[in-house]
């Protein structure tokens, strides 16, 4: 739940500080977490 926050805070500041390329990057593994954590559901679901 941590990486959540990290992420949404991130993300927040990142329309602030637009060139800031170290929010940008904790912006990029936050949605690399979420589209890795909808991959693995998808791939539990039953076909």
């Amino acid at each position: 739940m941590v990486i959540p926050l990290i992420g949404l805070q991130s993300t927040n500041s990142f329309h602030r500080n637009r060139f800031n390329p170290a929010h940008f990057y904790f912006g990029a593994l936050w949605l690399d977490r979420v589209a890795l954590l909808f991959l693995m559901d998808y791939g539990r679901m039953p076909p």
